[in-house]
């Protein structure tokens, strides 16, 4: 019998497809990762561990294009009934690096961080709420007039007009707009040695206050956490990651964070907050993935097709010596 080949020999999760990711998942038995790792618990969590422990295949899995797949036939109602939206963002280090230096001093830099990844997760939000209602031909008018409205109101300056934000792609469009004008004035910062841009929302406006507008404005959605998915946490520098403790301190329902890194990646869990740390049981709880993995047996259960069932006493071994 031919040895099954595991296919993160080669590759990586983040560069798997999204039908990838679902084609080689397959849960743990009992609570399966759900329980590990509830994308609808109000308390934040962070999800660590070791290169190939499948830290990023579990958080994209939650992720809401994998819930369409999941759902391709039931749709709206059939991702509802999940009641949550995963939001998925991946802090590669080459967007983070762009926030540091250049002539501008680190606590400018962290405020335009802080309102570059507002604006980017409110982004992602609006564009899976457009996406969600496709499903349901739409938004009632009076419904999108009021989400409008009170996302308009988010802002300070008059960046939206609600009268003539009509549908999530106006919204869409808008932040989409306002990111490539943040990452013009970011990186052209090496070149001017200035930042050519204006703050138009406080710290986390969007990304608490576009969650708690739509529950407002779309009853269906009263009982849905959004759940932001923010993966390779490792890398972001020591005020970056406060911010986003920050943002674990005080966040807001409906959303709630689980947070991925490498266990070593984790450089502070110090806020902003009176600089005071975040604690383990009060703030956020931790999840090491290795720790519920099969003994001496890591991740391989991942590898085996939907369709196939762990045995009992464990997952599948690899034989390696005829690959």
């Amino acid at each position: 019998m031919e040895a099954q080949q595991n296919p993160f020999e080669v590759t990586k999760a983040v560069d798997f497809s999204d039908e990838e990711i679902a084609r080689t998942w397959v849960d743990l038995p009992g609570g399966g990762f759900a329980a590990l790792a509830p994308p609808r618990s109000p308390m934040p969590r962070f999800l660590v561990g070791g290169k190939g422990g499948g830290r990023t295949h579990l958080m994209r899995y939650y992720s809401f294009p994998l819930q369409q797949l999941r759902h391709a036939d039931e749709g709206f109602n059939g991702i509802l009934s999940d009641r949550y939206l995963g939001i998925y963002l991946r802090c590669s280090g080459l967007n983070a690096s762009r926030f540091t230096g250049k002539g501008s001093e680190d606590d400018t830099w962290a405020a335009v961080f802080a309102y570059y990844l507002d604006v980017w997760l409110g982004r992602l939000v609006i564009e899976s709420l457009s996406a969600l209602f496709r499903n349901r031909d739409g938004p009632q008018p009076e419904e999108a007039s009021t989400f409008a409205g009170n996302v308009a109101a988010l802002f300070n300056d008059p960046i939206l007009n609600a009268r003539e934000t009509r549908s999530f792609d106006d919204i869409s469009d808008k932040l989409r707009s306002l990111q490539r004008t943040l990452d013009s004035a970011v990186n052209n910062a090496a070149l001017t040695r200035s930042l050519d841009l204006q703050i138009s929302a406080n710290p986390g406006a969007l990304t608490f206050g576009i969650p708690a507008a739509a529950a407002a404005a779309f009853p269906d959605l009263a009982d849905i956490r959004v759940a932001y998915l923010i993966d390779e946490f490792e890398n972001l520098s020591i005020d970056q990651q406060m911010h986003v403790n920050t943002l674990v301190r005080e966040k807001e329902l409906p959303s709630t964070f689980i947070i991925g890194s490498r266990l070593w990646g984790i450089k502070t869990h110090r806020t902003l907050s009176g600089d005071e740390e975040n604690k383990i049981g009060s703030e956020f709880e931790q999840t090491i993935l290795e720790k519920h993995l099969p003994a001496g047996r890591p991740q391989i259960w991942r590898f085996l097709p939907r369709d196939r069932t762990p045995p009992a006493g464990g997952a599948r071994s690899i034989d390696r010596s005829r690959s």
